[in-house]
This record gives structure tokens, sequence and C-alpha cells, in this order.
């Protein structure tokens, strides 16, 4: 569909962020493990959409992994509680699990690369980098965490992940900013200190 003034309007269901807000909305009314799991599609359909600004696949990713919380801290308790669970239970939740945090490692990842890069429409992206640092970190932790939990080796390429995302951060001189890692979450932190969580 064309605009008036010219220039191509997405037709992508995530295109506006206000509309991505609705669609997460209604995931979350599902059970853990199927929400997380149409979490997992909405980012693998934003990476592959060509059309987004690196802004806005920011703007997405975060918006994506602040939908994915509650589920995947209901996961969580459940994988981890002494209740047994049967073998085909705890590889649907590990599996679910797992590919959030690698597709939120994507994500933030991608708009650090996208920003150093200077992609088009990363110049939005310079008050958001401690944020999108804290939340690339703590994905590669989750990542690594996941791995650990079936005894799986981690790729080094996590770890130099780890290690770009916070050298960014140090060589811009945000390694020490403040934020708050997810609304309505107390308690700031920086990503110095989500490095040290890896």
């Amino acid at each position: 569909m064309l605009r008036l003034f010219g220039g191509a309007k997405s037709d992508h269901p995530l295109a506006d962020l206000e509309q991505a807000r609705r669609l997460l909305a209604g995931l979350r009314a599902g059970d853990a493990v199927s929400a997380l799991v149409g979490i997992n599609r909405w980012f693998e359909a934003v990476r592959a959409e060509q059309d987004f600004r690196a802004d806005h696949r920011a703007a997405l990713g975060l918006l994506l992994d602040e939908a994915a919380q509650a589920p995947l801290c209901a996961l969580e308790r459940e994988y981890l509680s002494t209740s047994p669970l049967a073998e085909e239970q705890k590889q649907r939740i590990w599996g679910a699990v797992y590919a959030f945090w690698r597709n939120a490692t994507l994500a933030f990842v991608g708009s650090l690369e996208a920003f150093v890069t200077g992609a088009k429409g990363t110049g939005d992206l310079r008050a958001r980098l401690p944020l999108l640092t804290v939340r690339a970190l703590r994905a590669l932790a989750g990542q690594m965490k996941w791995l650990n939990m079936r005894y799986a080796p981690v790729d080094p390429q996590l770890w130099r992940m780890a290690v770009g995302s916070h050298s960014l951060a140090e060589a811009r001189r945000y390694a020490r900013a403040s934020v708050v890692a997810y609304p309505g979450v107390p308690g700031a932190t920086t990503p110095s200190r989500s490095f040290c969580a890896c």
C-alpha cells in the first residue's frame, strides 16, 4: 500500500508498535509454553522482515522480551520444581525457553551490531544502548544457563558476543550507566553488572 506522499508502508503485523502491543497482549492469555512459542515466532518474523529500520527492530525486540517475562518465569519455575515432569514436557519447556533466549540474543546483539555498522535507523538507538546492552547480556546469560541445565557445551560464540557487547559499552562509555532492565521490576542494573552475570 502506498502512502499519500510516497514510500511504501509495510503490511507486516508488527510494522506498527501499537498493533504489536495488542498482538502480544493476546499471546499472554494462553498457556506459558504456547505464549513463548508464539513470541519466538514473532522474533523470527521480525528477523526475516527486511523493511524494518534498526530502531524499529530494537523497539520490537524490547516489546517481545517484555511480553515473554511472565511465561518465561512460569516455565522456569515449572522446569525447576521438585514435582517430577514427564520427559516430553521437560523437553518442550526447555526447547521453548532456550529458543526464546537464543532469539532475544540475536535481536539485541543484532541491534548493537546495527548501531556499530551505522545501519539505517541507528541514530535513534544511541539513547537505548545501555538498555539494549543489558538485555543482550541477560539473553546471553540465559542461553548459557539453559545449556548448562542440559550439560550441553556453551558455544564460544556466545562468549564472544558477551565480550563484544560489553566492549562496546566500555568504548562508548556507558558500561556503568544505570538502567531499569524491565518496566515494573524494582532496582536498576548496568551493562557491567549484567556482564558479570554471564
